[in-house]
């Protein structure tokens, strides 16, 4: 049986993906283990890389636990790429509007998803200048548990 996360994990991708068949993103990667996103190869920009998830668990009912699992995704573009502050503010509203048209995931997160994007910044890497942002998704689901 494939865990739930997994399921979720695939689903934010597919979304991802459809941003890069858009034209939206150049590229996404999605990181098995918590490396150093700036050390990465980017294959293309704008990149999306997605981060593994943590999971949190609350009481719901007593028989079933609401489940959040928390993915990070870093978006990083290069500064040169950028002709105003309009295309990045862009790039963050096509994201956020990717994943508020479909709240629940495809039907993996049964309550819910709110997304939220952090304050971009200018990072430095190597020889390179990136402005990044990430944005939070927090996917949650109702699990039953047995007593």
């Amino acid at each position: 049986m494939t865990a739930l996360s997994t399921t979720i994990k695939q689903a934010i991708a597919g979304h991802l993906d459809a941003l890069k068949e858009g034209g939206t993103l150049g590229a996404y990667l999605v990181q098995d283990f918590r490396e150093n996103i700036l050390d990465t190869d980017f294959p293309g920009f704008p990149c999306a890389v997605l981060l593994p998830p943590s999971i949190g668990s609350v009481e719901d009912t007593n028989d079933s636990n609401m489940r959040t699992y928390t993915f990070d995704i870093v978006f990083v573009q290069k500064k040169e790429n950028l002709a105003s502050s309009t295309d990045l503010e862009e790039l963050i509203e096509a994201v956020l509007d990717e994943f508020d048209n479909d709240v629940t995931l495809g039907g993996a997160a049964t309550a819910g998803l709110p997304p939220s994007a952090s304050e971009p910044d200018e990072v430095t890497s190597a020889d390179q200048t990136y402005v990044a942002f990430v944005v939070t998704l927090r996917p949650r689901a109702i699990r039953n548990i047995t007593l």
